[in-house]
C-alpha cells in the first residue's frame, strides 16, 4: 500500500472551518454546517483509517486528524460530506453524495488509493 500523504504541522481547525464555509458558499450560501471536533471519530479513525468525517443533517463531524490530511484530500471530505448534507433525510449512495458535491459544490471526487478499500475522496473545486 503506498504511503498515506500527511502534512508536517497540522492546519488549525479555523482554517478547515473556513474551507467548509468555502465550499458552502459555493453552492448554497449562507453559513452552512457547523464542523463539530468529534473523539468519536477520532477512535473510529484508529480502526478505520477512512474515517475522518460524517453528518447527522445538521453538522458535520470531523475526527482531528482531517488537520494533517493534504488539502485536495480534505476538500474531497468536506465536497463529499456536503453531498450528504444536501442529500439528508432522502434515501442515497456515497455515490450520490459524490455527484451532489460536483453538482451543487463544484467540487470532483476521486479516490486516492493510499487508503485501504475504495480509497480517500480526493477534491478538486472545478472552475
Amino acid at each position: 500500500m503506498p504511503r498515506r500523504p500527511s502534512l508536517q504541522r497540522p492546519i488549525s481547525p479555523a482554517q478547515l472551518r473556513a474551507e467548509l464555509a468555502a465550499i458552502w458558499r459555493r453552492g448554497r450560501g449562507g453559513s452552512g454546517p457547523r464542523l463539530v471536533p468529534s473523539e468519536k471519530l477520532s477512535r473510529t479513525n484508529a480502526r478505520n483509517p477512512r474515517r475522518f468525517a460524517e453528518t447527522d443533517g445538521r453538522d458535520i463531524f470531523v475526527a482531528p486528524e482531517i488537520l494533517v490530511l493534504p488539502k485536495q484530500q480534505r476538500t474531497g471530505l468536506l465536497g463529499h460530506e456536503c453531498g450528504h448534507f444536501v442529500l439528508w433525510g432522502v434515501k442515497h449512495s456515497e455515490a450520490d453524495a459524490d455527484r451532489m458535491a460536483r453538482e451543487v459544490f463544484g467540487v470532483a471526487i476521486s479516490y486516492s488509493n493510499a487508503w485501504p478499500g475504495r480509497g480517500l475522496q480526493t477534491g478538486r473545486l472545478l472552475g
